[in-house]
């Protein structure tokens, strides 16, 4: 069927609909009825743009019939995917050119092209990893660092038995995490939201508390030389920005390398600078045997992901066990790198230790002045989570109104993420404290 489609990109005009002519009311009306309800949508408000810096967003409301328009702070960053701000000028210049210059931007993996070689270089040396395998999705990377290490337990089990080609090793994952929505991902959650009503899941997951040593050492004991990985976020993210102690992942490394056990760490979204570090096990002294990366790893530019991994373990892919459409074309491998340079000339983890840390001296201190409603506040880098007693949806509605964008999370609802975009100046975190105790102000 033929569509009339005019006026792209600011006026979109759809078999005669001037949508740029429609009112914000009008847009989530839209919405609502031709979408599924598969997020819980902010009631009025609608982003029409970036602010005048990388970060700040502009949104508007139909209220009263006129048309409201203010600037926000951006503290949800896309989930962690813009840490290095909004759309900066070099990066946007950078990929201009790059299509003007007539690159084609997508090319199957079945043929290599000039921008490949150097994106892996440029991962393998910010990862200290040896080989990279590149997908698009968060979920995916999880899904297939879950199939290696499955591939990877039957090539070293063949060699003693033909039996493990009937077996299927588990999986251990740490409750409350958060790796994605695919069939994997939901069966290493613990979360109704994730499980309930959905399935057949994967039955080949052993849960245990985060930050428990003791729990993991016992599965791995109970199923004897049939775990072939033990996955962790180490920072839960989804679960409420649970920050281990700080021997947990040295601890459950060496777990797994004294038990011959894969150790893959999901930093899909603690990556590239997020929690203070360019990868947060650098904080702990660890080395995973996979790693999962996404978000921020596109630069704000298109979807990227990729699979880190030693090169023992990446080894037993062989060609058509594993693929994506879009794996390492031209056009992520430009994002990617663009992403590790904004992360190491602008020198962001450092930034996000600096910054994270002030930021939390501030948040200490307003909880100093509202301790019965401020009940804690955790974090790293600028990854922070900040708990109290009110409903977090409500809280995030009231932030908003007082003029900061932030999500909440956790398994109760009533931790409130704040991560803002890395390159943001001490003075916004002043401000963004600021309006935080107006939304406390609101809601009491």
């Amino acid at each position: 069927m033929f569509v009339d489609i005019k006026g792209l990109p600011d006026n979109p005009t759809i078999d005669g609909i001037d949508f740029s002519k429609l009112s914000a009311e009008d847009h989530k009306k839209m919405v609502a009825k031709h979408a599924p309800h598969n997020y819980y949508q902010i009631p009025g408000w609608v982003v029409i743009g970036r602010g005048q810096n990388d970060w700040t967003l502009r949104i508007k409301r139909t209220k009263e019939g006129k048309e409201e328009e203010k600037r926000v702070l951006d503290f949800q960053t896309m989930y962690s995917t813009l840490n290095a701000g909004i759309l900066n000028e070099r990066v946007k210049k950078t990929v201009i050119e790059f299509l003007e210059k007539g690159h084609t931007p997508a090319i199957p993996r079945a043929i290599d092209h000039l921008f490949h070689a150097p994106a892996l270089e440029a991962i393998r040396k910010l990862t200290g990893m040896d080989m990279i395998l590149m997908k698009s999705g968060g979920a995916e990377t999880v899904e297939t660092a879950c199939s290696i290490a499955f591939q990877y337990w039957k090539h070293k089990n063949q060699k003693e038995s033909r039996d493990t080609e009937e077996m299927f090793p588990y999986i251990i994952s740490a409750k409350n995490n958060f790796h994605g929505r695919t069939r994997m991902s939901r069966s290493l959650s613990t979360s109704d939201s994730s499980r309930k009503n959905i399935g057949p899941l994967i039955a080949n997951v052993i849960h245990v508390p985060f930050n428990d040593t003791a729990a993991i050492t016992e599965a791995i004991e109970h199923n004897e030389g049939e775990v072939a990985a033990v996955i962790l976020e180490p920072i839960q993210g989804e679960g409420g920005v649970r920050v281990p102690d700080g021997t947990y992942l040295k601890e459950v490394e060496s777990l797994c390398h004294k038990n011959n056990v894969l150790f893959i760490l999901d930093e899909i979204q603690t990556g590239f600078g997020r929690a203070g570090a360019d990868f947060a096990f650098e904080y702990y002294k660890v080395k995973p045997d996979l790693l999962c990366a996404g978000k921020a790893a596109g630069g704000g530019i298109v979807p990227v992901s990729f699979v880190a991994g030693k090169k023992e373990v990446m080894s037993v892919i062989k060609p058509g066990t594993e693929g994506a459409t879009w794996s390492a074309t031209p056009i992520q491998c430009l994002a990617v790198m663009l992403a590790i340079k904004e992360l190491s000339d602008n020198k962001l983890s450092e930034q996000s230790a600096e910054k994270g840390a002030y930021a939390l001296a501030l948040l200490k201190k307003l909880q100093e002045k509202y301790p019965d409603v401020i009940t804690d506040i955790r974090g790293k880098g600028l990854f922070i989570g900040v708990d109290t007693i009110y409903d977090g949806k409500k809280l995030s509605a009231a932030l908003l109104e007082e003029g900061l964008w932030a999500k909440e999370t956790g398994e109760d609802g009533k931790t409130l993420r704040l991560s803002p975009p890395l390159i943001i100046p001490e003075g916004e975190l002043d401000r963004a404290v600021s309006i935080f105790e107006k939304a406390l102000l609101r809601l009491a």
